[in-house]
């Protein structure tokens, strides 16, 4: 059984109030009667009907009741999986680590973790003990009921486009350094690569990377961690300070907490145009539309730009409206 900290979780009286979230998973009664697989452990299938997103995992609430004598809380996981990506591929929660209980305890957790699920993704629960060596006897050892687990949209710190991508590492750190993990997932949750102790340091890494054109995802977590198709299950160990690289440059410099999970997007290739963003600056804004105008009413025009919006040799009402058309789609 894992080491994890007691104070990962605390026994609440009844009344605790929740955090708000994106969305809360809260499944029927759960049955934990042996290792995951055992036919005694229960199933739920959660739905998800959101856009979109990447969340992170937030507050765990509920309750679990001692069936065979001997038990532990800290035996009991959370088995999850995005049956998108077909049968295989799991991560598992451990919500509380707690030693030996009689009847029932309310429990608050934070087990963090994040997902990349979108709309319609069905997530497969699996409630179960975390060996074979903790099963205490025939039949059901723990249950779970009034359970709340929520979710929240993660903040994305986005790194902008790369032309390309050969290498990425995590480094710094106090001492023997921060003991990172990170994995690369590609923009529909699909697990490429995951690492840990890269060249034989703390850090964590990839090199000799050839990534093709499109939108990726990076996790940075603390050591310790489980990595499955659009699942992360952090550690709890290897907290600190850490810097994060990109061909050899820096891009960003974080502090990793205990349970959490750092996300990073990027793309890869030629960044696609914006006819929008009319004075090339990379957003498209009010001073896009004052731009088009004064060069419109025959004012200066941004370098390279004309007031032919589109192209067809003359500067008329179509060329004004074309980009309106434009401006009002955004980039």
């Amino acid at each position: 059984m894992n080491a994890f900290p007691a104070a990962f979780a605390l026994t609440l009286a009844l009344g605790t109030t929740a955090a708000l979230a994106d969305f809360t998973i809260s499944p029927p009664l759960m049955h934990s009667a042996g290792a995951f697989g055992n036919a005694g452990n229960s199933v739920y299938l959660y739905t998800y009907t959101g856009p979109d997103a990447v969340v992170t995992g937030g507050e765990f609430v509920g309750a679990i009741s001692s069936i065979i004598r001997g038990t532990t809380m800290g035996e009991a996981r959370w088995n999850l999986r995005n049956t998108r990506f077909g049968t295989t591929g799991t991560v598992s929660f451990q919500p509380i680590n707690l030693g030996y209980f009689e009847n029932s305890v309310l429990v608050l957790g934070y087990p963090g973790g994040g997902m990349i699920v979108k709309t319609g993704d069905v997530i497969r629960i699996e409630t179960h003990e975390s060996s074979s060596a903790a099963d205490d006897g025939p039949g059901t050892d723990a249950v779970w009921s009034d359970v709340s687990w929520t979710f929240e949209t993660a903040a994305i710190e986005s790194l902008g486009n790369f032309e390309s991508v050969s290498s990425i590492q995590t480094s710094g750190g106090e001492g023997f350094g921060t003991d990172t993990e990170i994995a690369m997932f590609n923009s529909d949750g699909l697990l490429l690569r995951s690492n840990d102790d890269f060249a034989g340091t703390s850090g964590s890494g990839f090199s000799g990377l050839t990534l093709a054109d499109g939108t990726y995802y990076l996790a940075v977590v603390p050591y310790n961690a489980t990595f499955a198709n659009g699942l992360v299950r952090p550690g709890f160990d290897g907290t600190g300070d850490f810097t994060l690289a990109f061909n050899g440059a820096a891009v960003d410099s974080a502090t990793l907490a205990a349970y959490s999970t750092l996300w990073y997007s990027f793309t890869v290739g030629t960044p696609p145009t914006c006819p929008a963003d009319f004075d090339g600056d990379g957003t498209a804004d009010f001073f896009d539309y004052d731009a088009f105008v004064t060069c419109f009413e025959g004012g200066s025009c941004p370098s390279g730009k004309t007031a032919d919006f589109d192209g067809d040799g003359t500067v008329d009402f179509f060329d004004y409206d074309a980009f309106v058309a434009e401006f009002e789609s955004g980039c």
